[in-house]
């Protein structure tokens, strides 16, 4: 045989370079993944610190926090566009979480607990290491699992 005719890769150097691409892509989609559940903790946080400014706006006006009943409900605050209110909830402005108000410790005129927890169809609900975050009228903030994670 002579060099014209020897053109292309040898199926040993086409399975050396697919072992290859897989095994950096075994590697590569998990820390992926991670780190976009990390950033999606960012709408949570942001929408927390919002609604929570909302609630001192509230506060300042009405002598009350919203409480997201009838009388209060959180479509009553000054949120922004990107937010979405009903009587008892808000959802953030990428989707990715839901908050609403702790039922432990249930929330009076002048207290409140904000919980944001994930919306279960989306990728945030994925994310083991912060279930649900939580934010106070102190300005204390959690979540859970209680491992300081989700801040």
């Amino acid at each position: 045989m002579n060099k014209k005719n020897m053109a292309g890769l040898t199926l040993i150097e086409v399975m050396v370079a697919a072992a290859i691409i897989a095994i950096l892509a075994a590697i590569a989609i998990p820390s992926y993944q991670s780190l976009t559940i990390k950033a999606g903790r960012t709408d949570g946080r942001t929408a927390l610190a919002t609604v929570a400014q909302a609630q001192e706006r509230f506060f300042t006006v009405n002598g009350t926090y919203a409480l997201g009943t009838a009388a209060t409900p959180f479509t009553a605050l000054d949120l922004p566009a990107d937010l979405t209110a009903t009587q008892n909830t808000v959802t953030s402005a990428e989707g990715f979480y839901t908050i609403t108000l702790d039922a432990d410790p249930a929330a009076t005129a002048t207290t409140f607990r904000l919980v944001a927890t994930p919306v279960a169809a989306l990728r945030q609900a994925a994310d083991d290491d912060c279930t649900e975050m939580r934010l106070n009228h102190l300005g204390v903030k959690d979540g859970e699992p209680a491992n300081n994670r989700c801040w």
